[in-house]
């Protein structure tokens, strides 16, 4: 195989990789997304627990519109630096608030499955350092394309 052939497999190889981050991740973040609509009481308990933040169940279903629009953008790779950034910072947010399970998941009290969370957030920063990568099924990636295409 040619270097240039070697380079384009690579490229390949590293277009899937990241397609596949998008879409597990945007799978991963939308259970949480329903979550806030199926059962918003849930949601008011995990904001004064885990975030100390007491909020009214009402909110929820706007926090939920709110993360269905982001991660939206995100699975469709539309305003990648934006959409891509927000779910990292989002995700950042709620694994933080989990860090006594992380740092200590065999005490009372604790859940180990509080630790996927962190590969979750490697992911979701690796994603967004190669964003611009990031170009099967993207929105952004079709747009910049079609505009490419017109410009000559």
């Amino acid at each position: 195989m040619t270097e240039l052939g070697h380079t384009k497999n690579a490229e390949r190889k590293l277009q899937l990789s990241l397609l596949a981050l998008r879409l597990t991740i945007a799978w991963f973040l939308m259970q949480w997304v329903l979550d806030k609509f199926l059962n918003p009481d849930h949601t008011a308990r995990i904001f004064a627990f885990f975030y100390k933040v007491p909020i009214d169940i009402s909110l929820s279903p706007v926090i939920g519109s709110i993360q269905l629009i982001v991660v939206t953008a995100f699975l469709l790779g539309f305003m990648k630096p934006i959409s891509y950034g927000a779910v990292a910072l989002m995700h950042t947010v709620t694994t933080l608030s989990t860090w006594k399970s992380i740092l200590m998941p065999f005490a009372e009290g604790s859940n180990q499955l509080f630790s996927t969370g962190v590969p979750v957030l490697a992911a979701c920063w690796a994603l967004f350092a190669l964003r611009e990568h990031d170009v099967l099924l993207s929105f952004d990636a079709w747009r910049d394309a079609r505009k490419n295409r017109y410009r000559t």
